[in-house]
């Protein structure tokens, strides 16, 4: 008869560090100062360059360059069908980034109000993000909650800005509905991320 094997018990998570809240001030300086799209937005630019023509792109494909300890001499213009794959490719995980930044600030802001990017440090496990993701697709974005996070208040006079209650209802659900265009994507083309980001397959959008 043959002996079943134990099962290993889950690893156990370490502990999540101690933070003095008189430090939370210094971190939000530095957070809010930050501009966390700046790296997507450049991705996105760059990205769009490879959709110029070919004479504009010779004399930077016909530089050299130095990236660290490595050099790149004068190398042709990919030609315009590889560039389209690697547009649409490259898109599609750039899109999956900024759904996930969009979101992951989103959740830092309604769960530790205090300190913001220490709840983005201390959320590690993207299983338990998905599953947020999934429970806030089922039941709904909070309006509230999203007045608070992106508008600073419920109402324009709670939030100090100059708009109407009509302005300021359309933002929000303008806003509703980007989060759930954002998670709808996230968990439903998962599978387009995956393949993209190992480069196991093109997928022609």
């Amino acid at each position: 008869m043959a002996k079943s094997r134990a099962k290993k018990p889950p690893p156990t998570k370490p502990p999540t560090p101690a933070v003095a809240r008189q430090v939370f001030s210094e971190l939000n300086a530095t957070f809010y100062t930050a501009d966390p799209g700046e790296f997507l937005t450049m991705r996105v630019e760059a990205l769009s360059l490879m959709a110029a023509p070919d004479e504009a792109l010779a004399a930077s494909f016909g530089s050299e360059r130095t990236i660290g300890a490595t050099q790149f001499g004068s190398m042709p213009v990919p030609d315009a069908e590889a560039r389209q794959r690697y547009i649409q490719t490259e898109a599609v995980i750039i899109f999956h980034h900024a759904a996930e930044l969009v979101l992951r600030l989103f959740f830092a802001h309604t769960e530790r109000e205090t300190c913001p990017w220490f709840a983005m440090a201390a959320s590690t496990s993207f299983a338990d993000f998905k599953d947020k993701v999934a429970k806030s697709l089922d039941a709904g974005f909070d309006r509230v909650e999203i007045a608070m996070v992106f508008l600073g208040g419920t109402d324009p006079k709670d939030a100090a800005i100059g708009a109407t209650e009509e302005e300021f209802s359309e933002t929000v659900e303008a806003i509703r509905q980007l989060l759930h265009f954002a998670a709808y994507r996230l968990l439903k083309e998962s599978f387009l991320y995956n393949a993209s980001k190992h480069g196991l397959t093109a997928v022609q959008l």
